[in-house]
């Protein structure tokens, strides 16, 4: 099995998302990481899930019950998480 690796932007990406939910709804903050780091365990089990994200080389997964994609590549002995977005920002690289 492949580890998890969640880059320094994903991290970024991550406290951001937990200052959000913490000031809007801190009852579902750690819900929402959980459910986000519980989509990157997967990934590493099942690393083509995603589909193929070709401007970026990488793939996109839609974690379930959020509004969040996590951006990743796969690597013969890791899953490297690129970044965390919401599905409604524009993350596509122009």
């Amino acid at each position: 099995m492949r580890a998890i690796v969640w880059t320094t932007p994903a991290e970024h990406d991550l406290e951001e998302i937990d200052d959000y939910w913490l000031k809007h709804n801190p009852e579902r903050a750690d819900a929402i990481l959980d459910v986000i780091e519980a989509a990157g365990n997967f990934l590493t089990t099942m690393p083509h899930a995603g589909p193929a994200v070709h401007s970026l080389a990488a793939r996109k997964w839609s974690v379930s019950t959020t509004d969040y994609v996590l951006v990743y590549r796969v690597h013969v002995d890791r899953i490297e998480v690129l970044r965390v977005h919401h599905a409604r920002q524009d993350w596509f690289p122009s």
